[in-house]
């Protein structure tokens, strides 16, 4: 229950929440689409750090409308081959360098016709390369030939839940969709001889966009699964009173031979593949595309499918040392095109291009030579702040320092010596706390929560505040003046 005082503290960063918006409300406009989602996850720790929905409304504009992110759960399409692929090099029937033969994109089980989305004259090729271009016919002639003819459906279905994939991941937003994984040769599920090809290729079968994206930060997470979060902790009076640490879902969604080689295929698909006209970034990243047929299987009365497409796209960046995780799923778009790689990849590479131009920890040393250490006397006599970030800065200057305190808002001293001190600067409630020397966040922070209404004028730090420390605080008005 909220308690008054209390503060909730979001994992969410607001300059990447700016950056996912924008991208995705541009795609939006540009493509016509029905509705757009995006979410950014921290790989390590599965902490979201940004994450969009934007729907169309009647009168067309473009507001956030439903949290498709977590509540809509949809036929993913061809990113759903990293799951089958998975599955096989897990079970040993396949190795990358196996020859399949894509038929030059065209195959039919059962009377069903299966068609490459991309029009390609290979016969034989490896099953890398079929993945790399995003064979449908390749995926479900290999997924048809290790478990459907020789009657051991359940056993990809026993992988995919080994991954996790038919479990929704807990994520604290009510409302999270089901997953739907069928039960292999299930009458109920409606199971028939072209069911095991199809959800192959991401068709009989639906995830939610954060589900997917759980299961591709496993892959970048070197196959621990993390359950993605937005609480981070409870705070009351600057001070943390409950944390939320990240929670492991599976340590070891699969072996590490087959995580590095499903790491190699998405590389490959940016490098060589449906995602290679956006190679040319600063930096590495890899993933899959994604393009699927709304409401597959339904037909008008003329034959015709109903219904339009999904563009998306989920991977992660920097390829080598994975920091982050995304993905961007496009519903109906209706100008501009239509492939996962030319309406949702865009928006992947903007956002992954902003989020690397401005984590300083993503970018790469401009030589290897170790920067001097900065003398603490550089500082001023007294830096007032949050602690946490203070420390931040101090490591990040490499400057030595003691931390004499645990108390959430600290004052840096100078010393005699080459190392500073962090001491507390003690907050009383209901009186006016000394904010002089912090920045305002800081200072307006611990003011309003503890009920005063604050007037600002100036700019930088606190040099002054009109009430004196210590007078009762609540209901009062106080001013500071910054310089």
């Amino acid at each position: 229950e909220p308690k008054s005082g209390d503060d909730v503290v979001c994992t969410i960063d607001v300059d990447m929440q700016d950056i996912t918006e924008g991208a995705l409300h541009r795609a939006m406009s540009l493509h016509d689409a029905q509705y757009g989602v995006a979410i950014v996850m921290e790989v390590e720790t599965g902490a979201v750090r940004a994450i969009a929905n934007l729907g169309k409304t009647k009168d067309g504009d473009i507001w956030e409308t439903y949290n498709h992110a977590v509540g809509s759960a949809t036929e993913p399409g061809s990113t759903f081959k990293l799951a089958s692929i998975m599955a096989l090099l897990e079970s040993g029937a396949v190795k990358l360098t196996d020859s399949i033969d894509l038929e030059q994109g065209k195959t039919t089980f059962y009377e069903e016709e299966l068609e490459d989305a991309s029009y390609h004259q290979l016969d034989k090729t490896t099953v890398q390369t079929a993945f790399e271009i995003s064979s449908n016919v390749g995926m479900a002639k290999l997924v048809q030939q290790h478990f459907g003819d020789n009657n051991k459906a359940d056993k990809f279905i026993e992988y995919l839940k080994k991954f996790n994939l038919h479990q929704r991941t807990g994520i604290e937003i009510e409302g999270e969709a089901s997953p739907i994984i069928k039960e292999a040769y299930s009458e109920e599920d409606n199971w028939s001889g072209t069911t095991l090809p199809w959800m192959s290729i991401g068709y009989e079968l639906t995830l939610a966009p954060i589900q997917l994206l759980t299961f591709y930060n496993a892959i970048a997470n070197n196959g621990r699964e993390m359950k993605p979060y937005l609480v981070s902790k409870v705070q009351r009076y600057g001070e943390t009173i409950q944390n939320f640490p990240p929670t492991v879902i599976n340590r070891k969604i699969a072996s590490d031979r087959t995580i590095r080689q499903v790491r190699q295929l998405l590389e490959g698909v940016v490098l060589r593949g449906t995602a290679s006209k956006y190679n040319d970034a600063p930096y590495h990243f890899a993933g899959k595309t994604g393009t699927s047929q709304l409401n597959y299987r339904r037909y008008d009365s003329g034959s015709n499918r109903v219904g339009g497409y999904q563009a998306s796209f989920v991977g992660y960046f920097p390829a080598e040392k994975p920091k982050y995780s995304c993905i961007v799923v496009i519903s109906s778009p209706r100008k501009g095109g239509f492939y996962g790689g030319d309406v949702a990849l865009p928006v992947f590479r903007e956002i992954a291009d902003k989020v690397y131009a401005t984590k300083t920890e993503l970018l790469e040393p401009m030589n290897d030579t170790p920067r001097p250490i900065l003398a603490a006397n550089h500082l001023p006599d007294a830096q007032i702040g949050n602690r946490k970030e203070m420390e931040f800065l101090l490591n990040t200057f490499q400057l030595n320092f003691v931390n004499r305190d645990d108390s959430p808002i600290a004052v840096v001293e100078t010393t005699t010596s080459d190392t500073l001190e962090l001491n507390r600067r003690t907050i009383v409630r209901d009186r006016v706390p000394n904010v002089v020397g912090m920045g305002l966040r800081d200072a307006l922070y611990i003011l309003e929560n503890m009920g005063l209404k604050v007037e600002v004028s100036g700019f930088g730090k606190v040099v002054r505040q009109s009430i004196i420390p210590g007078t009762f605080a609540k209901g009062q008005t106080l001013r500071l003046y910054l310089g």
